[in-house]
């Protein structure tokens, strides 16, 4: 075995680069150096230990780059851009304009720190139920299995739900089609942040730091960690859509799968010696060979 690939943050990908690293094989990261500072989130633990034990990295953007050179990682390092955008530009609706959407909007919510929380969901549904009266926005909200079982206790409750639809987890392809009719997006997940801002939607994200630092900077996104503010910040979204910068995409945009491998391939070409010395350290013992 050349190499392990592995991609983004999840449990199974950390899994996979400690199997590989403890097996002498080379490990590759893809989505490189995404930080958002906040270690109580899993991802984040997952995606330092990954980049620490990486052989080559392949950062999305300028900014991770400069996160994985400033936390002094020994691995090879290459912009490449984010593979996710090809996918993304399969699968998307054409993007429709600001003007023209519906009075609509995009949640979902599923991260522990939040959903886990026994305070949280209440008080995050009171505030989207207040804020689609006061704005006669529809909300549209896939329910997440962890959260499931909380948003029934709810709406047995005394809280008016006017306002707020909830559905069955969607396909990609579905996520993405509400996702663009919608006219804002509130949410807690890492991806649809940069799905929103590819859609030109406004996002408001549920959480005190975001690993995708460059939706922030380009005024697309928001960080709301405290849900009482959330109908102010969903107003004031909509006000200031027009002030977004949402070109360019700080992302690398389309072709960004293609760069990916070439650049795997191009460094695999460069350290077969490498991989090779590796592999042989790794060889079981000749027979009779006793420790």
């Amino acid at each position: 075995m050349s190499a392990v690939v592995v991609y983004g943050d999840t449990d199974s990908s950390a899994a996979a680069a400690i199997a590989a690293a403890k097996a002498f094989v080379p490990v590759i990261h893809i989505e490189a150096g995404c930080r958002s500072g906040d270690r109580r989130m899993q991802e984040e633990l997952n995606r330092r230990l990954i980049d620490h034990l990486s052989s080559l990295l392949l950062p999305v953007s300028p900014n991770c780059s400069d996160l994985l050179t400033n936390e002094g990682m020994t691995g090879d390092i290459e912009i490449t851009g984010d593979p996710q955008y090809d996918v993304f530009a399969k699968v998307a609706p054409l993007c429709t304009q600001f003007e023209s959407r519906d009075l609509k909007g995009f949640v979902t919510i599923h991260r522990s720190e939040n959903v886990d929380d026994p305070d949280f969901l209440p008080r995050f549904v009171i505030a989207l139920a207040t804020t689609a009266l006061q704005t006669g926005i529809e909300f549209i909200w896939p329910v997440h299995p962890r959260t499931k079982s909380s948003l029934l206790r709810l709406r047995a409750s005394d809280i008016d739900l006017t306002g707020i639809t909830f559905v069955e987890p969607m396909s990609y392809a579905e996520t993405l089609r509400h996702l663009a009719d919608s006219k804002i997006c509130i949410t807690d997940s890492g991806g649809v942040q940069k799905e929103a801002f590819w859609l030109r939607v406004p996002c408001l994200t549920i959480r005190p730091s975001t690993e995708w630092v460059e939706t922030i900077e380009a005024r697309a996104n928001v960080l709301v960690p405290d849900v009482t503010r959330l109908g102010y910040e969903v107003a004031r979204s909509l006000e200031s859509c027009g002030d977004v910068r949402w070109t360019p995409d700080p992302y690398g945009g389309i072709g960004s799968a293609k760069r990916t491998a070439n650049a795997i391939s191009k460094w695999l070409s460069h350290s077969t010696k490498v991989v090779e010395s590796i592999s042989t350290m790794h060889q079981p013992p000749k027979e009779g060979y006793s420790q």
